[in-house]
């Protein structure tokens, strides 16, 4: 493979284990022409970051990963420390970037709320593309909290969904049974998604969703299941857990209305506040995936938690964008039941 087809491939500090996974897939299991090139970072005594590359990517099309702590201020010392290695590899003459990034902060701010905000998530994709000097020709990341916000650039993103991995993952559990199985929403917004899942369960009862009301002059919220959930095993479904407390009240409500078991899946695990003290008294099962770093302690410490590799998954992925095949084929590969 010639210089021009050759892949560089580049890691965030919080993103190397995840790399590796990748590279190994992609030289192993593709045999794709793939060369890992490092960085030395430091900071100055004021805390400023300094990114010096240690080998070439002239004239080389290049990838950059990288995964962000949450919860945390970690997250934006790893956003700045992206922005420099796009801007690094761009003035070092690299020929093209994709950016790697199965979760990305600030996408559920993507809208104006209330006057006098933000749109903090076009902000951040403006300065992802200026970063790399008009040389980003792609985004891979995983479950957009809003697919609309592609419409915020003009380079393509590869939005992949999870949900093929879940499908499989709950199709293999002994307990699984399409007659006795549920999919809850945990609140309107998310029953087409509910809905999709689902149907890639072949479920034959459909979906059930979580309606919150709230009350005339409370802060507490009534909430009611629309959907038959008692003596059902039921998969609370979503793109993300943050705090827990939504996913926790639900939770609450399905046992009272005769819920058999309850599990939880959902893409991007951030677990934020008392999220992780509050799940493992709550006696549920959590299965998410590793779009964020997550240290093999904190899985094997917390049993009430499965984590999903992506790894694969992403590898796939880029090799099509490379050799020019179709993303689409690979998930719809992964979406076959097996």
């Amino acid at each position: 493979m010639d210089k021009k087809s050759q892949i560089t491939i580049l890691g965030g500090r919080k993103a190397q284990a995840f790399e590796e996974s990748v590279i190994g897939y992609l030289k192993n299991k593709k045999q794709l022409d793939v060369r890992k090139v490092d960085f030395d970072v430091s900071n100055f005594r004021n805390g400023e970051l300094n990114i010096k590359l240690t080998g070439s990517v002239r004239g080389y099309n290049s990838i950059i990963f990288q995964q962000f702590t949450q919860p945390g201020n970690d997250m934006h010392e790893e956003l700045f420390e992206l922005f420099l290695l796009e801007d690094t590899i761009s003035r070092s003459a690299a020929k093209s970037v994709i950016l790697c990034l199965p979760f990305i902060p600030y996408l559920r701010q993507d809208r104006k709320a209330e006057g006098r905000e933000p749109i903090s998530a076009r902000t951040l994709f403006d300065l992802l593309g200026t970063a790399a000097a008009g040389k980003l020709v792609r985004i891979v990341t995983f479950d957009m909290h809003n697919s609309a916000e592609q419409g915020f650039v003009n380079f393509p993103i590869d939005n992949l969904p999870a949900m093929p991995l879940f499908a499989n993952y709950f199709v293999k559990q002994k307990w699984f049974n399409p007659n006795t199985t549920t999919v809850l929403a945990p609140d309107v917004g998310g029953a087409k998604r509910a809905e999709e899942f689902a149907t890639s369960l072949g479920l034959f009862d459909g979906i059930a969703i979580m309606h919150k009301k709230r009350k005339k002059g409370q802060m507490a919220e009534a909430k009611t299941i629309i959907g038959e959930v008692d003596g059902k095993d039921v998969i609370i479904f979503d793109d993300i857990i943050d705090s827990g407390g939504t996913i926790l009240a639900s939770v609450d409500m399905l046992k009272s209305s005769g819920a058999r078991s309850i599990n939880v899946a959902a893409t991007h695990g951030i677990f934020s506040g008392e999220a992780v003290e509050n799940f493992s008294k709550s006696g549920i099962n959590v299965i998410t995936t590793d779009t964020l770093p997550r240290d093999k302690k904190f899985v094997a410490d917390n049993k009430w938690l499965t984590v999903l590799s992506i790894a694969e998954y992403t590898a796939e992925v880029l090799y099509e964008n490379e050799i020019g095949g179709s993303v689409s084929e690979v998930i719809k590969n992964k979406s076959k039941i097996s």
